[in-house]
């Protein structure tokens, strides 16, 4: 059987990884087809791994060599479970720090010297410690990645400890944080934050308080483009987001959790409106609860007023207990279609 020469199976092999680059995959099957498909299919294999238990340790055996390591361009650890130690990790960073762009690490293994490889990774442009379920402390994370030139996209582990000295380490490119972990009031609000900042996620954190977020935003908040807040924050407020629109006033995409805003977050947006395109109100709670929720109404007094003339996306939970046949529902659902907006009804 006659075989494609080395350089069409790189350009298969390329077509295969541009259906979503940031995906790990496996085409070990077809690196057997033929010499020249092992040639050309080699750089596919290493780009973007798929790693589990079974294959992990032999994967850090295999890039000692040096002509294999600089084809590793991402690298996730997460279903690598409990396999992996601090000193392989370590290793492991150290061996594909020349092209690696993506890192996501694993539950357990991501000790102090692996956090400090980080510094040999220049290329790194994204870092999701979020399975992490070892305590870190942000002095060494800091440590390692301070300095990454070309670092956009940062997701804190749950278990993260803040240090003082870390609040002037925020990357200088970074434009994603997710913030997690024992974030305090006081580490926020000596952090300085780069300009690039356009999207933060922030839940569990535990030890944040309404003066925390409000500080938080009150320093970074009109340079955002995207706001997320999860439950559970047990020491935010009923009103501890009620500022969010003022705060944020050219966040197009926000997503909140009617735990903690009140029908003022609607009242108090300037007449002027806010640029909002896209709305989520999520709910974790009973509607048991003695908790006065926010009603649609509130929301289509805004519309009303003139003050969300550009939401054309907005998305509830179910268990605020809007029900779709009441007045005032059908009047929100009306006005957002008046705006060709959409509406999506979830069980978040």
């Amino acid at each position: 059987m006659q075989s494609f020469p080395p350089e069409i199976w790189h350009h298969i092999f390329d077509h295969l990884i541009s259906f979503d680059k940031f995906e790990a995959k496996n085409f070990g099957g077809l690196l057997r087809i033929c010499r020249s498909s092992y040639v050309g299919g080699l750089h596919a294999i290493y780009y973007f791994p798929k790693l589990n238990p079974r294959n992990y340790h032999k994967f850090v055996d295999t890039i000692s060599r040096k002509p294999t390591r600089k084809l590793v361009h991402h690298i996730s650890l997460n279903n690598v479970s409990y396999a992996s130690k601090a000193s392989i990790t370590s290793r492991l960073l150290r061996r594909c720090a020349t092209n690696l762009e993506t890192f996501s690490g694993p539950q357990s293994g991501l000790g102090f010297t692996a956090l400090r490889a980080f510094s040999q990774c220049q290329k790194l442009k994204k870092i999701d410690l979020s399975i992490l379920s070892e305590k870190i402390d942000l002095q060494y994370l800091f440590g390692g990645i301070q300095h990454l030139k070309h670092l956009e996209y940062i997701i804190l582990p749950y278990l993260s400890i803040p240090a003082p000295m870390c609040t002037e380490c925020w990357p200088s490119s970074l434009t994603f944080v997710g913030f997690s972990g024992g974030l305090t009031d006081d580490f926020l609000a000596e952090s300085v934050f780069p300009p690039s900042l356009k999207s933060i996620n922030i839940t569990q954190c535990p030890l944040l308080t309404d003066a925390g977020i409000f500080s938080l935003l009150s320093k970074i908040g009109p340079n955002l483009s995207s706001v997320c807040v999860q439950y559970p924050m047990p020491e935010l407020s009923r009103s501890g987001l009620d500022c969010i629109f003022q705060l944020c006033p050219n966040a197009t995409t926000i997503s909140i959790p009617a735990n903690y805003i009140t029908s003022t977050a609607f009242e108090s947006i300037p007449e002027s409106g806010h640029n909002v395109r896209s709305l989520e109100i999520t709910y974790s709670g009973s509607l048991l609860t003695n908790i006065s929720l926010i009603k649609a109404d509130d929301l289509v007094g805004a519309l009303v007023d003139g003050k969300l003339p550009n939401l054309h996306r907005l998305q509830w939970s179910i268990r605020l207990g809007w029900r779709e046949e009441s007045q005032d529902v059908q009047d929100l659902l009306e006005l957002i279609d008046d705006q060709d907006g959409e509406v999506f009804i979830t069980v978040k």
